[in-house]
This record gives C-alpha cells, structure tokens and sequence, in this order.
C-alpha cells in the first residue's frame, strides 16, 4: 500500500476522475481532444492530441485504473488512522475506568469518593462509571445531588 498520494487531486475530484461519464473526446478536424468533467464543468484534461480514439480510450483506461488504486490506498489509509484514534481513546477510557476503580476502592467516605471519581472521569459516561463502581444508578445521583448541593 502507497501512504503517499500519485496525484495532487482532492478526495471528491478524484472520485470524479474514476467515472468513464466525466471523460469525452472531443474531434477538433484533426486529432481528438481529451476534456474531463469535473465539478460540472468541461475542461481541456490532457495537453497532447490523439490521433486515434484507440489511443485515447487506452489512456483513459490506464489513468482510470491508476487514479482507482490511489482513491483505495486513500480509503485503506483513512481507515487505518480512524482505526489507530479509536484504540487510542479506548485505551485512555480503560486507563479512566482503572482510576476510577481504585479511588472507589480507597478507605474514604462514599461521598468523597464519588467526587474525587468525577474529577478523574470526566470524558466517561456516569453510566459506565456507576456500573464500573457497583453502584446503583439511584444511589450514585444521589450522591451526585448531594455534591452539587454543598
């Protein structure tokens, strides 16, 4: 797999460029010109004329091959990254989550532990610190109230 990109096209213009729809040879009365459609709008795509459509239709298969691999090396290596930043935050929700359990299991008052707990966990959902702890959903918002009461 290539990390870095063959060509300087952007994601959805490259995508376009993939389309057999978006290409066309135009006749000038002596060669044929090769005009791409992207974004809506004809343009002139290659700067040298083809004597033949043969010549031009092996082109465009050729560049249409060559610009679907770099959209599927593009599509591998988004997904790698995405999948890379979900483990990373799995593993910072896990380290949260063992935290959480050893301040409740610290010899404290309930009510202290559960703030302390709020501190530390701020990016975890009180469902799954509650649920990480033992307590009762009940139980934990009230000490939750009882926190925010003082």
């Amino acid at each position: 797999m290539r990390s870095n990109p063959i060509t300087s096209w952007s994601y959805d213009k490259l995508k376009q460029l993939t389309l057999p729809k978006n290409h066309r040879a135009i006749f000038d009365g002596f060669e044929y010109v090769w005009q791409s459609k992207i974004s809506g709008v004809w343009s002139r795509h290659y700067i040298l004329n083809f004597e033949t459509l043969r010549k031009y239709d092996s082109y465009l298969l050729f560049n249409i091959s060559r610009w679907a691999t770099e959209i599927n090396n593009r599509d591998s290596a988004m997904l790698l990254k995405q999948i890379k930043e979900e483990r990373v935050l799995e593993s910072q929700k896990r380290r949260e989550l063992k935290k959480i359990v050893t301040i409740y299991k610290k010899p404290l008052k309930k009510l202290k532990k559960i703030e302390m707990i709020l501190e530390v966990g701020s990016s975890i959902p009180n469902k799954e610190i509650y649920k990480a702890i033992g307590l009762s959903k009940t139980q934990f918002y009230n000490y939750i109230n009882k926190i925010y009461k003082l």
